[in-house]
This record gives structure tokens, C-alpha cells and sequence, in this order.
């Protein structure tokens, strides 16, 4: 092995690491462990902070002097993934366009702490929401019933902390008036 692609793969194996402590559930997806507390921060300063993380993972990559045509091949490789992973950060956000993409993500996080759903983690599912509402993402009546089922679900079998429930009820009330806006707004009424 030469020296640039080992030096290639300690870079990698260092951001890989940071990158599944800044996304605990998507790294359970991929076979990780999860951290009971820590989880994503969906707001849109924690997906800048993923693309300042991939700015620093990139500027090392580049840095790494090629030796051979695999060394060259893996480094493109691995440039190209992270360009890839910017223009999506940046551009082709899910959870900038769908209430559907924290909804999936709401269900991962209920499923995997399910022994463990303490107040930090519906904490963490009503900030979700509330980032939802203020990026003024489109909102169906479809996922507003999934989401309020969920929050009624959270707060019926695992909730038992009343400052908690006010905030899921309040979780519902945002919703109901997200909805309300764009039906509104599609019908020209203000």
C-alpha cells in the first residue's frame, strides 16, 4: 500500500467518524451505533455545519500527494463523493422541500429509542417541526394527519412530562396552521 492511500484512508476513516456523530440515526441505518443522546440537527445551521465539516474533510484530501494511478483514482473518488454530498446539502435538501423527509426521520428516531424515549429526544422531534414550519416547506393534509398521529402516539404512550405534552400539542397547532396558510395562500385568500 503506499503511502497516499493510507494517508487517504486515515483522512476518510476521521470524517466518516465525525459524520456519523453529527447523523446518530443515519449511521444506525447503515450498521452503526446509536447514541441514545445525541441527534441530527435538521435546522439549517446544522446542515451548514456538514458542509463546512466536508469543506475541511476535501481541503486534506487535496493536500495528499498522489504516488500512483490508484492513488489518483481513489482520491477523485473520494472528491467526487463529497462534491456530491455538498450539492445535495446545498441544493437538493430533502428536508428543505418535504414535511415527508422529517416525518421519516420523526419515525426512525421513535422506532430506535423506543426502550430509551426520554424528554431530550421529543425535544429533539419538536425542534424537527418547528424547523419544518419555518423553512415554509409544502405541507399535505396526508402528512399533517401522519405527523399528528405520531405526536398523539408520543403523547398518549410515552410522554408522561406535561411541559413536553404542551409542546407536542403545540407541535399540532403549528402543523394545523401550516396547512391552513398554503390552502389559503392557493386559494388567494390572506
Amino acid at each position: 500500500m503506499s503511502n497516499s492511500k493510507s494517508a487517504l484512508k486515515k483522512i476518510a476513516s476521521k470524517h466518516i467518524n465525525k459524520w456519523r456523530i453529527k447523523n446518530p440515526i443515519q449511521s444506525r441505518l447503515n450498521g452503526g451505533i446509536l447514541n441514545h443522546l445525541q441527534l441530527e440537527d435538521l435546522t439549517v445551521g446544522g446542515f451548514e455545519n456538514q458542509i463546512l465539516l466536508l469543506n475541511d474533510f476535501e481541503k486534506e484530501i487535496k493536500l495528499v500527494k498522489n504516488f500512483d494511478k490508484e492513488d489518483e483514482f481513489f482520491k477523485k473518488e473520494i472528491l467526487r463523493s463529497i462534491k456530491l454530498k455538498k450539492y445535495i446539502l446545498k441544493n437538493d435538501n430533502p428536508y428543505k422541500r418535504s414535511l415527508n423527509s422529517y416525518l421519516k426521520y420523526i419515525t426512525l428516531v421513535i422506532y430506535f429509542h423506543k426502550e430509551n424515549l426520554n424528554s431530550h429526544t421529543v425535544e429533539n422531534i419538536y425542534r424537527a417541526l418547528v424547523t419544518a414550519s419555518e423553512l415554509k416547506i409544502n405541507v399535505n393534509l396526508e402528512d399533517q394527519k401522519f405527523a399528528q398521529d405520531l405526536i398523539i402516539y408520543l403523547m398518549k404512550i410515552h410522554v408522561k412530562d406535561w411541559r413536553i405534552k404542551k409542546q407536542l400539542d403545540m407541535c399540532i397547532k403549528l402543523l394545523i396552521s401550516i396547512s391552513l396558510n398554503k390552502e389559503k395562500n392557493y386559494l388567494g385568500l390572506k
